[in-house]
């Protein structure tokens, strides 16, 4: 993690402090003149320089690798959430955009998060497919992945990557070899200034000149570190044995460095430290390292000037290492509000849902844990990806279900709609038909078809229902336009029945019954053909027309039971007008049924009944009392039977 590298740089600047601290000590205790001090401070600077160069890791390249720890981190969130074919075209498109400048280092982490990102998924794809392969009948063993082009392209891609990662060092290694071989020709370069002849200060230039080249060539081959640098010193020594510095050059060479080092520690405290403490340490690296390659003050500032830069190192280092132990205890926090976060999300995917509704809710309620996650911020760097994955689960889990109810769903539309189009079917073959009352019933059954019938895709919805209500419209506006027709027949049926009524009224009866009977039955035909009336007057009308046909009979002296049974049959076609006929029907059947079957009961019961009767006194006239109840028993029985037979003559 970044803060324990941080940690790490602050060891080695105290380190560092510590040495510098105990050798310009030993330079201020040893010097006794000033060629001395000269000598043992430069000493002291291609010591510090060759430590330096002997560590691979810089302080410098510290801060960069906990910058690249950070890009590493945001890339391997960014491919945790890619497909298979997204991570290889993140990782082509990787490749394709290295250059000879490429931080190697970082990539190399990069492309190892990339490695177990994509083995990772494909081993879940193969999961996946084999998962299906056994669903559909095949065994499990027999499973094959028979298109792995997948993988095939990510070997490939790797196998580029590892021959360019091989170029770059080889290049690396063909540099610092070149380095050595520049920093040798300086050393030479240096040894052949104690025979030039030039001037005491042009020699210095120019060793000034190899001096600033040397800073300025990079790494050499680490085998080759520690001669290089104790030749290079060695070289030094002689030289400012040689030339014997005079004391004015010596002064001024001293009052450049105080001033420069003061410079940097100007720069160290304008660091704004409290504000943006990574940027600070950063650039106090930078400044440490131009520390470095500056040459000694004069003794009576080395300590005040070395303790006023240290003061700020300390200070913007404590700033730095604050801001991480902060930013842990951030991640802490974060790591509990992502895990509640997860609780929520497998709470949510755990349920199962019945409805559209339901489902879209509880998506919206998963988006807005979504949004609030993206908020939180980092965890702890070894919790990242189990607690990015744990709530990317619970995700999978609950879309998994989602997409398993809307494609039963679709299905079961599939099959509504179907259902509704037989539906539409049916409605319009009977449209046009003109058996208006089937067509009526039909119709209002399909309808209540079609709304215990489900939805259709949404894509037929609107069509289908169309089609469905052109059909129904097409009949119940002809039926209405009939309705019509048929109350203006009604009221004209009133006034002729009205009419017919008066006409019945003023009937008298003839001489011969049959001929009564037959005027009666005309006037009953009549009366049967004019047809329907408007409802709110047929009660009214129909009993006025039974009173008057029951008086008929009374005058024409028929039999009562023949009456009774004509006036039956009068209220049955009645009745026939009436919507709920059918269901009045039923239940006079059933009800006159019932009685058959008493009457039958109370006529066996009394025909068993005159085996018992002796010859006795009042025996005759009590026998034909009872003979005479039980014929009109019998004639009530025929009735009945007659009624039932009537009743099933008529239909709506």
């Amino acid at each position: 993690m970044m803060t324990d590298k941080s940690n790490e740089v602050i060891n080695k600047e105290k380190q560092s402090e510590q040495e510098l601290v105990k050798t310009e000590e030993t330079v201020g205790e040893n010097s006794q003149d000033t060629n001395d001090s000269v000598k043992a401070e430069k000493v002291f600077s291609t010591k510090e320089m060759e430590k330096t160069e002997a560590n691979d890791t810089t302080e410098e390249e510290l801060v960069h690798s906990e910058e690249a720890e950070v890009v590493v981190e945001q890339e391997t969130e960014k491919l945790i959430d890619k497909t298979i074919s997204e991570v290889l075209e993140y990782f082509e498109n990787l490749l394709s955009d290295l250059t000879d400048d490429s931080d190697m280092p970082s990539l190399s982490k990069i492309v190892e998060e990339i490695k177990v990102q994509f083995y990772k998924k494909h081993k879940a794809f193969i999961i996946e497919e084999q998962k299906k392969f056994v669903e559909s009948g095949g065994k499990a063993d027999d499973f094959k992945l028979l298109n792995n082009d997948d993988e095939d392209k990510f070997k490939d891609l790797y196998g580029k990557f590892k021959t360019y990662k091989r170029l770059y060092n080889e290049r690396q290694q063909a540099l610092r070899e070149n380095n050595l071989k520049e920093k040798e020709a300086i050393i030479e370069a240096i040894k052949q200034l104690v025979h030039t002849e030039e001037s005491l200060n042009k020699t210095y230039d120019v060793f000034k000149s190899l001096e600033r080249k040397w800073r300025t060539i990079g790494k050499i081959p680490p085998q080759k570190v520690s001669d290089l640098w104790q030749r290079y010193h060695f070289a030094v020594e002689q030289f400012y044995d040689y030339i014997k510095i005079n004391k004015e050059l010596r002064d001024l060479d001293l009052k450049r460095n105080k001033e420069a080092k003061e410079a940097l520690c100007e720069q160290a405290e304008a660091l704004d430290y409290k504000k943006n403490p990574i940027q600070a340490f950063k650039i106090l690296q930078q400044l440490h390292e131009e520390w470095k390659h500056i040459g000694p003050v004069a003794i009576e500032y080395k300590d005040s000037i070395w303790e006023r830069f240290k003061e700020i190192t300390r200070t913007i280092n404590k700033a730095h290492a604050d801001y991480f132990t902060a930013l842990k205890e951030q991640e802490k926090k974060n790591l509990e509000l992502k895990t509640a976060l997860c609780e929520k999300a497998e709470a949510i995917a755990s349920e199962d849902y019945s409805k559209i509704k339901e489902w879209n809710h509880k998506t919206e309620a998963l988006k807005t844990l979504d949004t609030e996650w993206r908020k939180i911020g980092r965890v702890p760097k070894k919790y990242n990806s189990s607690i990015y994955q744990r709530f990317r689960d619970a995700f999978q889990t609950f879309f998994t279900k989602k997409k398993e109810y809307f494609k039963a769903l679709r299905e079961q539309e599939k099959k509504n709609l179907e259902i509704k189009t037989a539906l539409c079917e049916k409605a319009e073959a009977v449209q046009d038909s003109t058996d208006i009352e089937g067509a009526r019933k039909t119709l209002l059954y399909l309808q209540k078809q079609w709304k215990e019938t489900g939805p259709v895709p949404h894509a037929e919805s609107e069509k289908i229902w169309l089609r469905f209500r052109t059909a129904c419209d097409t009949f119940f506006n002809r039926l209405g336009d009939l309705k019509k027709e048929a109350k203006e027949a009604e009221k004209d049926n009133l006034v002729k029945k009205q009419a017919l009524l008066e006409k019945i009224e003023q009937w008298e009866p003839l001489a011969d019954i049959k001929e009564n009977i037959s005027a009666i039955n005309a006037l009953i035909k009549e009366w049967d053909n004019i047809g329907f009336v408007p409802r709110k007057n047929v009660k009214e009308i129909n009993t006025k027309y039974h009173q008057l046909i029951e008086q008929l009979y009374e005058k024409a002296k028929v039999d009562k039971m023949q009456v009774q049974l004509l006036l039956f049959e009068q209220m049955v076609k009645s009745k026939q007008q009436n919507t709920d006929f059918e269901q009045w029907k039923r239940n006079e059947i059933s009800k006159l049924r019932k009685q058959l079957q008493d009457q039958e009961k109370e006529i066996f019961t009394r025909e068993n009944s005159l085996s018992f009767f002796k010859a006795g006194k009042n025996a005759e006239t009590l026998l034909k009392k009872y003979t005479d109840e039980l014929e009109h028993l019998k004639e009530r029985f025929a009735t009945l039977k007659k009624k039932i037979s009537i009743l099933n003559r008529y239909s709506k």
